[in-house]
């Protein structure tokens, strides 16, 4: 899929597979590019309505597959 080394390579979903590079979550495509960086804390796999993202700062997001987000999420502590 890429010739880099990461840590983590999930299975490809939604042309959309999850890797991590050091501590960080980002998206590969399916030539093994990164389609949106590693700069999340915790990532999930795409589905039909995107992925899950948190960031840095603790906030969860719905990402689409070119990294845009489409909803934010609040959690209480």
């Amino acid at each position: 899929m890429t010739k880099k080394r990461y840590r983590y390579i999930g299975q490809m979903n939604e042309r959309r597979a999850v890797f991590q590079d050091g501590m960080d979550y980002g998206y590969l495509d399916e030539k093994g590019q990164e389609a949106i960086p590693a700069i999340y804390k915790i990532a999930t796999d795409f589905g039909n309505e995107g992925a899950v993202v948190q960031t840095k700062e603790g906030q969860f997001l719905l990402l689409d597959t070119t990294g845009k987000m489409l909803h934010t999420y609040r959690f209480r502590k």
